[in-house]
Formats: C-alpha cells, sequence, structure tokens
C-alpha cells in the first residue's frame, strides 16, 4: 500500500509541475522520499522472499553477493573516478564533459557485467 502511495505521489507531482512551479525544496524532497521509500519497500519485500526461499523452503540462492576484497576497494575506485572527473572537469570545463558523459550514459559502452562474460 505504502509502495503505491509513493508512485501516486510521484505522478501527481509530475502532473502538478506541468501546470504549477512548486517550490524546488519541495519538489527534490517529495520526489526523493517517494523513490526511496518504494524503492526500499521493494527491496525489503524481495529480500523476505529470498531469504524465505533459501532458509525456509531449502531452495539454492541465485543471490549475487561480492567479496570482502571487491567492498574494500568500492571506496577506492569510486574516490578516485570522482577526483578524475573533477579533474577532467577543472581541465576542460563542464561544458566539455556534461556532453560526454551524457553521450556516455545513453550508450551501450558501458563495461560488460559479470552476466555478460
Amino acid at each position: 500500500m505504502l509502495e503505491k502511495i509513493c508512485y501516486a505521489t510521484l505522478v501527481v507531482l509530475t502532473i502538478a509541475n506541468v501546470f504549477v512551479a512548486l517550490p524546488i525544496q519541495l519538489n527534490i524532497t517529495a520526489f526523493s522520499l517517494a523513490i526511496i521509500i518504494a524503492g526500499a519497500k521493494r527491496s525489503a519485500k524481495e529480500m523476505v522472499a529470498q531469504f524465505k526461499a533459501v532458509h525456509i523452503d531449502g531452495k539454492e540462492s541465485g543471490v549475487e553477493t561480492i567479496s570482502k576484497e571487491e567492498a574494500m576497494q568500492f571506496p577506492l575506485v569510486a574516490g578516485g573516478m570522482l577526483c578524475f572527473l573533477y579533474g577532467l572537469i577543472k581541465y576542460f570545463g563542464k561544458e566539455i564533459v556534461n556532453p560526454l558523459l551524457l553521450a556516455y550514459m545513453r550508450s551501450d559502452l558501458q563495461p560488460p557485467s559479470k552476466e555478460d562474460c
């Protein structure tokens, strides 16, 4: 029920923004909260279903996990990428970097996932 309320909030805010200029703080806060709550609710629902399937029904788990080494590498890789992007923006300017990032996000040039290999 809460998930449907969040989706309804997103629809109402989207339609309201077409006709009325809502304050940006209200708009961002309401959109963010609705998306976070709906995502958390759905994630918890799926987690409980997987937990029941593995621990109660005894089925095999198809849950993807990461190793301790990968978890420890993530902040370093993310920090390095943010520093690299900061350097690109400082050196080339956001007018050059933003279109490149948008083109990358729209394309299929993203690195392959483990399922693709």
